[in-house]
């Protein structure tokens, strides 16, 4: 995967407020191996622009994050999707 610039970073904070841009980067590029390996184009030629159209339909679909820490909100996930 390509690196990000840094503005795209703060941009991505803008789309998503509330959110660690840092875990929508790692939940970004679980989807975007997928759409590379499938030729998006334009996540090949604008891996920045698609990050933050990313973070801004990450922010549509699950709104501002709880007030629980996201490592605790992903370790009762984890534990749900094991019992």
């Amino acid at each position: 995967m390509p690196r990000l610039d840094l503005d795209t970073y703060r941009a991505g904070r803008r789309a998503a407020p509330g959110w660690d841009v840092y875990y929508l980067e790692q939940e970004w590029k679980i989807v975007a191996e997928a759409q590379l390996a499938a030729g998006d184009a334009f996540l090949r030629d604008y891996p920045d622009e698609h990050f933050v159209v990313f973070c801004l339909d990450w922010y549509k679909k699950h709104g501002r994050p709880s007030k629980k820490p996201q490592a605790l909100s992903i370790l009762e996930s984890l534990k749900q999707a094991i019992s």
